[in-house]
């Protein structure tokens, strides 16, 4: 997804939720490895968003409780750090 659409998305999602949420970057989803429900989400803050986000994927990915658990997104989109 490209940025412009990350921003549409958002703004969407504002409107749905009536003004309750404020989408920034920064931020995942965690779902049940076997069921896909939403379990809850990770916000991280105090670099650039995709920075933020690499943040928080690493913490879920490298914790023990990785193996149940996935994220939304699965991988990084930080332009500042390669694996």
């Amino acid at each position: 997804m490209d940025d412009h659409s990350k921003m549409l998305q958002g703004i969407s999602m504002v409107g749905l939720a009536n003004n309750a949420i404020a989408p920034f970057p920064g931020g995942i989803v965690l779902r049940d490895k076997e069921t896909n429900d939403i379990l809850g989400a990770i916000g991280c803050s105090g670099a650039a968003g995709d920075e933020d986000e690499y943040c928080a994927l690493m913490g879920v990915h490298r914790s023990s409780a990785a193996n149940s658990i996935i994220t939304d997104p699965h991988s990084h989109s930080c332009s500042t750090h390669k694996e």
